[in-house]
């Protein structure tokens, strides 16, 4: 027992001797760098290997089984460091210098080495082509992905000099390998038209890119919708009715590639597809909103003006005549359009004292003399003034105003006329034939309408294929509230001129035209050879008779022959048949043969 004692012993004794001068460090790399990890040993008895996550890498020192490994320094004087050349993922791990058991000595180990390996992101590419489309005024978020990094790669932002920090955000991924990370980030921007051809920078870099970071880029393209300018010439503030107006649009965009629309108010004027659009103008177009609009693929703009159109002033209704009782108040109008607002003047015919000057005339307690023909002006500046004749007519009893005697010829369609004039209108007019009140719902060839005229009534009888039957007395009776008339008309056959005496007539007109054309030569001629000896006639009045009729005749020789004038004078006898027949003088309602009083 006692030999085993001292062998023992004398096994402590070695053991004890047989040590690690030098241990292995934590130590990092970069993926493709060499790394060492040192292991020394005093008075090494057994063999030496290393361990990598504590799997044995061997014991020969070349390390044939790992050819980027091998053992470096003197064996002789026990140095056992480990050299790992180009670095890889798979040397991420735990290292220990091992003295191998033998049949008298347990192993030895080193502490744990942790052997850490960066490995740069593969270089980061942002989503999308270059340059990327975007949209002006509209929010886009430019991503940037950064794979494979040991660590997970950070990633920034720039303009190239200047950083973006403001509006970004990041996602980091683990890969299935558990140590590399893939990371995402965006960068939300809100481009403007002045950042057409700008470009974004991404870089990425961990610990694995000292000396050389990695960096991507793209380009902006700006899209924006078109900004529309449009010119007007002449000045759409004012122009003349009847000017041709232009309109001029023009577009910046991007693309720049436009098409044009305009419009009229809502209404799109068909066919207009550039951007210019020529149009006469009229009263219509004033205070019309004319606009062209662009559109490119971003979307459309609209240009407008509204127009200011100086047009005549026209009356948009016809004169509406008053009929009052004297002592009534009574409100003339008269409706003008026009631009810019006609200045009115109100008058009363044959005066030239203003009597108002808006578009209605009140006359309060209205007198006999008040009542007549009121005359409305209308006018505008660098327009043609106009006026309407407005009647202000005296309520009275009707009166027919129709010749006594009417014809026609016989087998035609033959008339029978009552015009009456009254206000207020006829409330009735009848007719009577001989006597006897006319059926004209009996008599199949007589016809019967009736016409609403301003300040009055006509009654027509259409007969037609006139027999001998139809002629004869026609009474015509009417009625309006205030009195009543009635006029008796003859209905005669109207004789027919032979077919001889027409055509001498013809030739009688034939003759005496050649004959008048012949003295105008000759007095030409004389007048030519008399200017020369240098007479000159003046102008003078010579009042003659002719049958009891007065007229005068006004002459004036210069230049080229004489002007006539013959303004025959009608007695005024009969005027007192009608108190205010004046006031119809205008009305002109009158037919063909009748006589206005």
């Amino acid at each position: 027992m006692a030999w085993k004692f001292v062998l023992n012993l004398y096994c402590y004794v070695l053991r004890s001797e047989q040590t690690f001068r030098v241990q292995p460090e934590d130590a990092t790399g970069i993926y493709g760098q060499t790394i060492l990890l040192r292991c020394e040993i005093d008075d090494l008895i057994g063999q030496v290997t290393w361990t990598r996550d504590g799997f044995g890498l061997g014991v020969d020192r070349n390390l044939p089984n790992f050819p980027r490994y091998r053992l470096e320094g003197s064996e002789k004087l026990g140095e056992y460091t480990l050299m790992i050349s180009n670095l890889q993922l798979e040397d991420d791990a735990d290292f220990q210098c091992q003295i191998m058991a033998t049949a008298h000595f347990v192993g030895m180990f080193t502490r744990k080495a942790k052997v850490t390996v960066y490995i740069p992101p593969d270089t980061p590419t942002i989503a999308g082509d270059d340059p990327i489309e975007v949209e002006a005024g509209e929010p886009f978020n430019l991503t940037c992905y950064a794979a494979n990094g040991k660590p997970a790669p950070t990633l920034t932002w720039s303009t190239g000099l200047l950083p973006v920090t403001e509006q970004t955000y990041y996602t980091i991924e683990d890969q299935n390998d558990g140590k590399r990370q893939n990371t995402t980030s965006w960068l939300t921007i809100i481009p403007k038209k002045s950042d057409q051809g700008q470009r974004y920078y991404c870089e990425a870099k961990n610990e694995g890119t000292v000396g050389r970071p990695l960096r991507t880029s793209v380009g902006l393209e700006v899209l924006y919708s078109p900004e529309v300018s449009m010119l007007v010439l002449p000045n759409h503030q004012r122009v003349k009715e009847g000017t041709s107006v232009k309109f001029t649009c023009e577009a910046v965009s991007n693309p720049s590639e436009v098409t044009w629309r305009w419009f009229r108010q809502a209404e799109e004027l068909i066919g207009q597809t550039s951007g210019v659009l020529a149009q006469k103008v009229d009263r219509d177009w004033h205070g019309a909103k004319v606009q062209c609009e662009a559109t490119n693929k971003v979307g459309s703009t609209r240009q407008s003006v509204i127009l200011n159109v100086e047009y005549a002033p026209r009356f948009t209704a016809g004169p509406e005549h008053v009929a009052a009782d004297v002592g009534d108040d009574v409100v003339l109008s008269c409706t003008v359009d026009g631009n810019p607002e006609p200045t009115i003047i109100w008058m009363k015919k044959d005066s030239m004292k203003i009597l108002g000057s808006h578009k209605q005339l009140k006359l309060f307690g209205v007198r006999e003399k008040d009542f007549g023909i009121y005359v409305c002006k209308a006018s505008i500046l660098g327009f043609n003034e106009i006026q309407m004749h407005v009647h202000l007519l005296m309520k009275g009893p009707p009166k027919i105003l129709s010749p006594p005697e009417q014809s026609s010829r016989f087998g035609e369609t033959g008339v029978v006329e009552c015009l009456s004039m009254s206000v207020p209108k006829p409330n009735t007019i009848l007719w009577h034939k001989d006597g006897e009140p006319i059926d004209f719902e009996e008599l199949e060839r007589y016809q019967n309408r009736e016409e609403d005229l301003p300040d009055g009534k006509r009654s027509i009888i259409e007969i037609i294929s006139v027999q001998d039957v139809d002629y004869g007395s026609y009474n015509c009776s009417v009625e309006n509230g205030y009195g009543n008339d009635t006029l008796s008309i003859i209905f005669t056959q109207k004789e027919v001129v032979p077919l001889e005496y027409v055509v001498a007539g013809v030739l009688v007109g034939v003759f005496l035209i050649i004959v008048a054309a012949v003295v105008l030569v000759v007095y030409r001629r004389r007048k030519s050879s008399s200017s020369d000896s240098g007479s000159e006639i003046s102008g003078d009045s010579i009042d003659k008779k002719d049958d009891g009729m007065p007229y005068k005749v006004e002459y004036n020789q210069s230049g080229y022959g004489n002007l006539y004038n013959v303004d025959a004078w009608k007695s005024d006898a009969d005027k007192n048949l009608y108190r205010h027949s004046a006031e119809y003088d205008e009305l002109n309602y009158v037919p063909k043969g009748a006589s206005m009083v």
